[in-house]
């Protein structure tokens, strides 16, 4: 009877409190971004609160957040119309 060694990959895990305000990561298999020292919200708005030394996945893949709108152009300093 032969044993098939399969190794499992575990992503490496970060604590919350490494996270710098405005970054993305994962737990429990959903997606949230830090807000303050210890308040993040998910993707479905709704605010959390993390210990600090919760373990956390880091973002790897930088995706669109839905609740973070495009950024707009520099407005104009100066007036585009005629003066009449």
């Amino acid at each position: 009877m032969s044993t098939a060694n399969s190794t499992v990959f575990l992503p490496p895990t970060i604590q919350f409190q490494e996270i710098p305000i405005g970054q993305f990561f994962e737990f429990r298999g959903r997606r949230y971004k830090k807000l303050a020292l210890s308040m993040a919200e998910d993707e479905d708005h709704y605010g959390n609160i993390f210990q600090a030394q919760t373990e956390v996945l880091p973002d790897s893949t930088p995706r669109n957040c839905p609740s973070t709108p495009p950024a707009r152009p520099p407005a104009s300093s100066h007036n585009t119309q005629p003066t009449a």
